[in-house]
């Protein structure tokens, strides 16, 4: 039997990263962005102890070589842009979501055990210095969080569900099939939020608990249907 190998850089990274809850969370879509109009997927890593909060966002993203030229959007379309997969602190992403781009959250909160969530940690740690194509119809943001999700539960099989394209309500419709959430929360926008017009706090990583503590007070459950 062959001894499993270990990396001492892997564990301690992982040691660092106690999350034991992973969510699914769809940004509404912007008018304001074309590469936004069907709006944004990414997956929500966040700590359980002593209350749930969330710490990193995780995401397939575009990162174009060279920026709006005459044939930016057709690279984007077309592949033309390498993809990587990036992790980042949630504070400012949410946000930038939530505040500044008056966008509202959905978060699904999936059903992972420890086990699917070391199988997915240990998949980021193998992609963080690869790219693959980034294509906007196809191998997107949402394909690429299912990608990784199929890796943290490959019986789901998610990827096999998908047209040939793949947009973000597409991705939702694949994790609900497959029984994969486990509980919905909508966060309105700050715009929408008429009746508490507190904005989100800003700071440090360290605050992450407070806006976390805002989006789970002032979210609302959705209805199964």
């Amino acid at each position: 039997r062959l001894s499993v190998p270990s990396c001492a850089a892997l564990e301690q990274v992982l040691a660092t990263m106690p999350h034991t809850q992973v969510s699914l969370v769809h940004a509404d879509a912007s008018l304001a962005s074309p590469g936004s109009i069907f709006g944004h997927t990414m997956l929500v890593l966040s700590s359980a102890d002593p209350a749930p909060y969330p710490t990193q966002v995780i995401a397939f993203t575009a990162y174009p070589r060279r920026d709006h030229d005459r044939c930016y959007a057709w690279r984007g379309v077309f592949g033309g842009h390498p993809g990587y997969v990036v992790s980042e602190a949630f504070l400012p992403v949410g946000d930038a979501y939530l505040r500044q781009e008056h966008r509202a959250l959905w978060a699904y909160v999936l059903d992972l055990d420890q086990a699917a969530t070391q199988r997915l940690l240990r998949h980021l740690w193998e992609l963080r210095s690869i790219w693959s194509a980034y294509w906007f119809l196809d191998e997107n943001c949402s394909h690429g969080i299912l990608t990784l999700l199929e890796v943290a539960r490959p019986e789901a099989r998610l990827l096999a569900t998908l047209p040939w394209w793949t947009i973000p309500v597409d991705a939702l419709r694949a994790v609900q099939s497959a029984g994969l959430i486990r509980e919905r929360r909508w966060q309105p926008a700050i715009s929408e939020a008429l009746s508490d017009p507190k904005p989100l706090p800003t700071g440090s990583q360290a605050h992450a608990a407070e806006v976390w503590g805002h989006f789970i007070s002032r979210s609302r459950p959705l209805r199964q249907k």
